[in-house]
C-alpha cells in the first residue's frame, strides 16, 4: 500500500534485490483512491527476489530471506515508511520450508562518493526498507543422508578399539 503524491508511485520504488536470473515482475494496481490530495494506492507485486543463503548449519539450517526496496532518486523530499512489525505477510508457503518469523525495517547503508576537482570524500547514508522471514527446513531426511554414514564410521572406530594390537593391520569382518 502507498500513499503518495504521485499517481502510479510504484514506479518510483527500487527493489534491491530483484533476482538479475529470472525476469519474472508482474505488478497488478488493487486499487486506487485521490483523498485530500494525495493517492492511496494498493498493488500486489509477484516477482522473484534474490538471497545469499547460508550453510553453516545445515542440515538443522535456518535462512534470513527478505525484499529491500527504496525511493529513486529522482524522488527528493520523499518518505518512505517501513512496515509496521504486525503487518509484515507471513500467510504465504515456501516448498520444503516452515516460517518460524517475519521482521520489518529499515537498514541504513554508509557510503563515500567523492565530489569536485579536489576529490573531497564525503559520506552519504543511503537507507532503504527491508522486511524479511525467517525460515526453517521442513525436512529432516537431509539429516538422515548425513549422520547415517557418520554412525557407520563410529561403529567402525568402536568395533576396531576391541581387536588387539597385533591385529591392527588385518581387515575388520
Amino acid at each position: 500500500e502507498i500513499n503518495s503524491v504521485m499517481p502510479e508511485a510504484i514506479d518510483y520504488i527500487k527493489f534491491l534485490n530483484n533476482s538479475s536470473l529470472d525476469d519474472l515482475w508482474d505488478v497488478k494496481k488493487i486499487s486506487e483512491k485521490k483523498l485530500e490530495g494525495r493517492y492511496q494506492s494498493k498493488y500486489r507485486v509477484h516477482a522473484s527476489f534474490d538471497f545469499s543463503p547460508r550453510n553453516r548449519d545445515y542440515p538443522f539450517d535456518t535462512q534470513e530471506i527478505g525484499i529491500e526496496y527504496c525511493l529513486e532518486s529522482s524522488v527528493k523530499d520523499g518518505i518512505l515508511q517501513p512496515t509496521p512489525q504486525g503487518y509484515v505477510d507471513d500467510t504465504f508457503e515456501i516448498e520444503g520450508w516452515v516460517i518460524k518469523d517475519s521482521l520489518a525495517g529499515t537498514m541504513d547503508l554508509k557510503t563515500f562518493e567523492k565530489e569536485g576537482t579536489s576529490l573531497k570524500t564525503l559520506p552519504v547514508i543511503n537507507s532503504h526498507v527491508k522486511n524479511e522471514w525467517k525460515v526453517r527446513r521442513k525436512s529432516t531426511i537431509a539429516s538422515v543422508k548425513s549422520f547415517i554414514p557418520l554412525y557407520i564410521l563410529l561403529f567402525l572406530c568402536w568395533y576396531s578399539s576391541f581387536l588387539d594390537f597385533s591385529e591392527a593391520t588385518t581387515a575388520v569382518g
